[in-house]
């Protein structure tokens, strides 16, 4: 095959999360005959284990049509919070989900200035509470103490409600790809039937090799038919 034939076969293995072996790839000579080697390991790939390989390049295409990162560079380790730089992750994240059809998906955390703020407010919250039971004498010391920390969490409840909305960064637990491979495995995406297969190879082969609709046939060659060299 040729550079263009290469450029399907690429395309082809990132939008199905699939691998096509070079011996493989020598014997297709007709879209038709791409669409049945996709179908046929999309139906004995459905094993966990197959399954996250294929979550993780899809996850992996939205990450690099999103950030521009090198694709060749990513691979299961690499971290995630540095090709997304900044404070506010808010758009990226969900253009990051709905990107990947994931049905799950991680929340975004609050930054550790706001988390701090709300620890430091409501332990002062908790003393200004106690020292005012304290100084009233109402039910006694121990009773004082108590209902500051009842009235403690309400307020820590309180503020964390208020602020859900300013959670704007990747969440730590979220360190590499390989954490979020999980949640890539809700993907729509994994489910194909054979008319989206049919679909998505007319439209990679379409695209490589600059055809018109009339010109694509599934059961015409490439070299012959196509032009691909």
């Amino acid at each position: 095959m040729g550079l263009d034939g290469v450029e399907i076969v690429m395309r082809t293995e990132e939008e199905f999360g699939v691998s096509i072996a070079d011996s493989e790839a020598a014997n297709v000579r007709t879209p038709g005959m791409l669409i049945e080697l996709v179908l046929s390991k999309l139906s004995s790939e459905l094993n966990p284990q197959c399954n996250s390989q294929k979550a993780f390049y899809i996850l992996r295409t939205a990450v690099v049509a999103l950030s521009g990162a090198d694709r060749s560079r990513i691979h299961p380790d690499s971290e995630l919070r540095p090709l997304f730089p900044g404070n506010d992750h808010r758009s990226v994240w969900g253009e990051l989900q709905d990107q990947i059809e994931a049905r799950s998906w991680p929340s975004l955390e609050r930054s550790y200035f706001l988390s701090g703020s709300i620890i430091a407010a409501t332990l002062s919250f908790y003393i200004f509470c106690a020292w005012l039971f304290s100084i009233s004498g109402f039910g006694g010391l121990q009773f004082g103490l108590l209902i500051a920390l009842l009235f403690m969490c309400f307020f820590a409840a309180a503020c964390l409600r208020f602020t859900d909305s300013l959670k704007k960064l990747i969440p730590s637990k979220i360190k590499n790809f390989r954490d979020l491979v999980p949640y890539a495995q809700t993907s729509n995406q994994l489910q194909w039937s054979s008319a989206e297969v049919r679909g998505r190879v007319r439209d990679i082969v379409t695209g490589v090799l600059a055809l018109k609709e009339d010109q694509y046939r599934e059961q015409a060659d490439f070299v012959k038919d196509l032009g691909l060299c």
